[in-house]
């Protein structure tokens, strides 16, 4: 490498390194809060671009806002297949199956036919007795299954117990890293979550929490039975 480029690299660095830590920071109230992927991508470009291309940041869509989303053959007649796309708010899932929700007051339900994208086929989706533990809880119509309390947790950012709202949809950054705030006002090693920087059984933790099979400690939350691990901090707040 010549003389010049070293000179290049380091002006390089040093402008990338002052982009990051001359922004205004966020107010106060957001120096511990969650604040979205797209605060981490002025310092994480590189990263950013990339996750954005996986399947966990691109599970869940609003077929309102990408038509494109909705990959089922909803042309040809099928008797599985009881509404349209216009009823579907969500569509979950593009590689293996996709999943379609449909929202009723403040929260989403699955609707009861699936798209095998592998074989291009309707197949029927209802959770079986015995398939699955909370079975056991809920009724057995989809419309009495809301996605919040069995799915929601896992596929999305800092989802509200109470209110239902969330950060973002998908695993976006804070879903792994932990709430981003202070970091994005001042970014440390110190004030992010890194697995890479966790010990073997609190970094595994950052997976297992949603990739695993099981029923949450503290069970039912406010009357109703979860299938993701629910922050003590909601349960308490």
């Amino acid at each position: 490498m010549t003389p010049r480029h070293l000179v290049y690299v380091a002006l390089l660095s040093a402008t990338s390194s002052l982009a990051c830590t001359t922004s205004p920071p966020p107010r106060q109230d957001l120096t511990k809060a969650f604040v979205g992927s797209r605060a981490c991508r002025d310092c994480h470009q590189a990263t950013y671009d990339r996750w954005q291309t996986t399947l966990m940041a691109n599970v869940v869509h609003d077929p309102k806002q990408q038509p494109k989303a909705i990959v089922a053959d909803f042309a040809t007649p099928n008797p599985l297949v009881t509404f349209k796309p216009e009823d579907v708010d969500f569509t979950y899932g593009s590689k293996w199956k996709q999943r379609y929700w449909k929202k009723q007051g403040d929260d989403y339900f699955v609707l009861p036919a699936q798209w095998d994208v592998r074989h291009k086929v309707w197949r029927p989706y209802h959770v079986q007795p015995g398939t699955d533990w909370w079975v056991d809880y809920y009724p057995a119509e989809q419309e009495a299954r809301p996605t919040g309390p069995l799915c929601d947790g896992c596929h999305s950012v800092n989802y509200d117990i109470k209110t239902h709202a969330v950060t973002e949809w998908n695993v976006g950054c804070e879903r792994c890293h932990g709430a981003g705030g202070a970091h994005v006002a001042r970014p440390t090693k110190s004030n992010i979550i890194n697995p890479a920087r966790l010990d073997d059984v609190r970094s595994n933790d950052v997976c297992i929490q949603c990739h695993s099979q099981g029923r949450p400690r503290a069970n039912p939350i406010q009357g109703k039975y979860y299938d993701w691990a629910v922050a003590t901090s909601l349960v308490t707040g």
